[in-house]
């Protein structure tokens, strides 16, 4: 490898690594999502959501940023690792317990009638998918790309496999399928049980820079927390504003563009991740800008190639009535470029310890996003959404590109102005991860 890529070391295979864990969990829901509309129904199917998608929520809600705070100081402070790890999963364990209860008492609020035993379980199965947040946060941490990849890739496997399984011997029921889900959500942690056994995961000894408090790891988590819960609302508000503000055929359209333009991100996500730790272990700016043009080259690639595809397996696939979600793809397709150099400018300013800038900047995105909803969605439908994503993306990526600016002086160029050489450079690294 050449220049900038040599400054990057292992980075690069590392995304690899990470991109392929991350193709499970589509590639399964994809394969999936059919076997269970078909044996459960419209109705049962919409059951089964109506239990799982409360849960879901709260994996993702109610993390408070310590899965990043983990990584971030195990990254950052190798021996005091496994203190780190221990002090988030017992805070990711405690608040598990409280989400659980939450929705204990939500559930049969939520869904009159929902069965004791299956909303109990579901709730409870919150612990343990909380848990492994902060664990893969910790192999994150150690750079355990691919313990990460196959724990992904083994609960997306899982889940296939207990859907497949439960509709071969006819017992795919409202309760079975929400079991399925919610347990096969925890079920890859037993593949860091090596990891955390083996000799590369670090041993607790004396820290030179002295103990890492619990508040020290709520404190990093909350500003990036925040954040976080501004991203879930920007990426699936839209949808709930959309039933008052215009009619169901509309978010039908949206919701199937928005399913097709998401599979672009998969890149991107992985090179966030990775870039994030490797960037709390020790700054580099080279390493960070590279990959930064590097992630939005690759994502317009990928952006090109579903563009013209929907454009020809759309509608034959969906149907034709689902043809005007063609033009929504590529607006949205539009916003997922825009915004890809300044995700990865977000995960620079979390890991030089301001996670509170990115947070910002996803805040400020939510707002534009809902007020453009709000003013464009009654007149334009479908398609005003899709120009409030990308309104709402665009604003997020330039104000991360633009703390990175002021506060660390890294310049704009660097994130935006894609060369010759990053081309050629890309070209090798491909080669080389194909062989």
């Amino acid at each position: 490898m050449s220049g900038a890529l040599k400054r990057v070391g292992g980075t690069s295979r590392s995304v690899a690594i990470a991109t392929l864990g991350n193709l499970g969990a589509p590639l399964a829901a994809f394969i999936s999502a059919p076997i269970l509309a078909r044996v459960l129904g419209v109705d049962d199917r919409g059951e089964v959501a109506a239990i799982t998608a409360p849960f879901l929520l709260a994996v993702s809600a109610l993390t408070i940023g310590l899965p990043e705070a983990i990584t971030y100081f195990a990254s950052k402070r190798p021996a005091s690792a496994r203190r780190v790890l221990r002090q988030g999963t017992l805070m990711l364990a405690a608040v598990g317990l409280l989400g659980s209860l939450a929705l204990l008492w939500l559930m049969p609020l939520l869904i009159p009638g929902v069965d004791g035993v299956t909303s109990a379980c579901v709730a409870l199965a919150l612990i343990p998918s909380l848990v492994l947040g902060g664990v893969r946060g910790y192999a994150a941490g150690l750079g355990a790309w691919k313990q990460i990849s196959i724990e992904r890739t083994f609960g997306a496997l899982a889940r296939l496999a207990a859907v497949v399984a439960l509709a071969w011997l006819d017992v795919l029921t409202i309760e079975s399928a929400s079991l399925a889900i919610a347990v096969t959500t925890f079920a890859g942690g037993i593949c860091y049980i090596p990891l955390l056994l083996s000799r590369r995961s670090p041993r607790d000894a004396p820290d030179e820079l002295g103990e890492i408090a619990p508040r020290n790891l709520l404190s990093f988590g909350s500003r990036l927390w925040f954040g976080s819960l501004a991203g879930v609302l920007l990426s699936r508000l839209d949808q709930t504003l959309m039933i008052p503000l215009s009619s169901p055929h509309q978010l039908g359209l949206y919701a199937v563009a928005v399913s097709v333009s998401e599979v672009t991100l998969v890149f991107n996500s992985a090179v966030r991740d990775v870039i994030f730790a490797a960037e709390s272990g020790g700054t580099n700016e080279a390493r960070l800008t590279l990959a930064a043009r590097a992630s939005t080259m690759l994502t317009f690639v990928m952006c090109a190639a579903v563009g013209i595809l929907s454009t020809w397996w759309l509608a034959p696939v969906f149907g034709e009535e689902f043809a005007p979600a063609i033009a929504i793809v590529h607006v949205l397709l539009i916003g997922v470029v825009l915004g890809n150099p300044g995700s990865v400018a977000g995960a620079g300013l979390s890991a030089r310890g301001r996670p509170e800038l990115r947070s910002y900047a996803l805040v400020v995105a939510c707002i534009v996003n809902v007020g453009l909803v709000v003013l464009l969605v009654p007149t334009l439908g479908a398609m005003g959404a899709a120009i409030a994503t990308v309104a709402g993306n665009t604003a997020a990526g330039g104000m991360c590109i633009f703390w990175m600016r002021r506060v660390f002086g890294v310049p704009v160029l660097e994130f935006l102005g894609v060369r010759w050489s990053d081309v050629v450079e890309l070209t090798a690294l491909a080669r080389r991860l194909v062989r």
